[in-house]
């Protein structure tokens, strides 16, 4: 199944002031949240994001926030973010949850594995998320891929939205994004 821009909604997960320093890579993972926001926006896709106790861990890198509306951050205790942001996700009536975000065992997996159990096709961008160490994102994509989960890329997640070399948000991202 193709995932459809009109049916999807991006969830971006817990990455955070004080987390982000201490994950694999984290410089790669802000650059490929930052394009996935880029790309929602010109594909008109909503974007939610969860914070893990935002008073601890503080809130949303400032970089991803600048790109979205602060109304659609919530905060959560629960390692999962499905109870936080249930009810945004069911009002917007789109079955297509493309999760991103930290870490890639434990929020994410638990959020994926949630949204499955709703019955929502669950897609997890692998270049968009992970974990401080390797391995533990390597076992929870296995685990993901698995149970029902979808394992993509966001150029996969690019094309798929844009369906057609013709399509302006495509024509326009392509030049920022496939260099």
């Amino acid at each position: 199944m193709l995932i459809q821009a009109e049916r999807s909604l991006l969830l971006l997960i817990d990455i955070q002031e004080g987390v982000i320093n201490f994950i694999h890579h984290h410089e790669q993972l802000l650059a490929n949240c930052t394009e996935l926001l880029m790309m929602a926006k010109a594909f008109n896709v909503p974007v939610l994001a969860s914070e893990h106790m935002p008073e601890r861990m503080g809130h949303t890198i400032e970089l991803l926030r600048q790109r979205m509306s602060p109304d659609n951050c919530f905060a959560k205790t629960e390692f999962s973010s499905l109870a936080a942001a249930y009810k945004p996700i069911k009002a917007s009536k789109r079955k297509q949850i493309i999760l991103a975000g930290l870490e890639t065992h434990l929020c994410v997996l638990q959020t994926a594995l949630e949204l499955i159990d709703k019955k929502y096709q669950v897609y997890v961008v692998a270049d968009a998320t992970n974990s401080r160490f390797p391995e533990d994102k390597a076992i929870a994509l296995q685990r993901l891929q698995q149970c029902g989960v979808q394992i993509i890329s966001k150029q996969m997640l690019l094309f798929e939205w844009a369906r057609d070399g013709k399509n302006p948000a495509y024509k326009a991202l392509s030049k920022q994004l496939l260099k």
